[in-house]
């Protein structure tokens, strides 16, 4: 079956919604956050039953009645760097052998030998990729009739609407400064784009990890960044926003399948 011929997440809440759903977060920044309040938006526009808990590490999964649905929210954490949401998908599958799982919109670094210890077995599970080079990896490696493809749950979100706002602390948008988010961690690139003048951005930081996410792209009048979400939050927020890559293909593949066609632009 071809990738564009498979259902929508939309779709797939509205087969099943007269099952109860788990959905499940693997913890994360406040750009996963925005993720879950996407992926909540949708299922609440469904009318989905569903009870939301995170796990982390250290929890260990709930056993789950057989006709419910685990719904583990999407992300970029299926890679080596991260290592927990390939281990807790599997984590989920062990005391829930007989239950649909399915996977948010996700992307996975193309590391064969890392992910295939924790991808379960094809059977009872939809995986959703974000965009085609995961899609195309996951449906070529692990999952060759069940892996599906759609947007980020984030793009659910619209300004001013009730599951964002609580995000940006009430803040109303406004254009004050430019700037610059870029990463410090695991995904950061080995190199800046040679375009990119630091010193004409008011604030350079990575905004994960400042208590001024919210502000930081709220107030901006422009947003360059190698944050995923911050490039999403812009294109929401319908700022002038630019992209560069970080270290692996999920910068540019999300660009490629959403944001090119919502105004933001590419840099390398």
């Amino acid at each position: 079956m071809e990738l564009n011929t498979l259902p929508a997440l939309k779709e797939v809440f509205e087969a099943y919604e007269n099952r109860r759903f788990l959905m499940v977060e693997p913890g994360g920044n406040q750009g996963d956050s925005m993720i879950y309040a996407g992926a909540r938006k949708l299922a609440d526009e469904v009318g989905l039953n569903y009870d939301s808990i995170r796990c982390e590490p250290e929890v260990a999964p709930p056993k789950c009645g057989p006709r419910t649905i685990i719904y583990l929210h999407g992300g970029g954490g299926f890679n080596d760097w991260w290592d927990w949401t390939p281990r807790l998908l599997k984590a989920l599958r062990t005391p829930n052998p007989g239950n649909i799982i399915v996977v948010g919109p996700t992307t996975v670094a193309c590391q064969k030998r890392y992910l295939e210890k924790y991808m379960p077995s094809p059977g009872r599970i939809i995986f959703f990729a974000r965009e085609r080079t995961t899609a195309e990896y996951v449906k070529r490696l692990f999952f060759p009739e069940h892996t599906a493809l759609d947007h980020d749950t984030a793009f659910h979100l619209k300004a001013g609407d009730e599951y964002l706002t609580p995000l940006l602390g009430g803040q109303e948008p406004e254009q004050l400064f430019t700037f610059l988010g870029v990463r410090e961690d695991p995904e950061s690139p080995n190199k800046m784009p040679g375009g990119i003048d630091q010193s004409r951005f008011r604030y350079v930081a990575d905004p994960c990890k400042t208590d001024m996410w919210a502000y930081l792209h709220v107030k901006a009048s422009e947003i360059v960044t190698n944050r995923s979400h911050s490039a999403i939050l812009g294109a929401i927020l319908k700022k002038p926003t630019t992209l560069f890559p970080g270290n692996y293909h999920k910068n540019r593949s999300i660009y490629e399948y959403s944001l090119k066609k919502r105004g933001v632009k590419w840099i390398e």
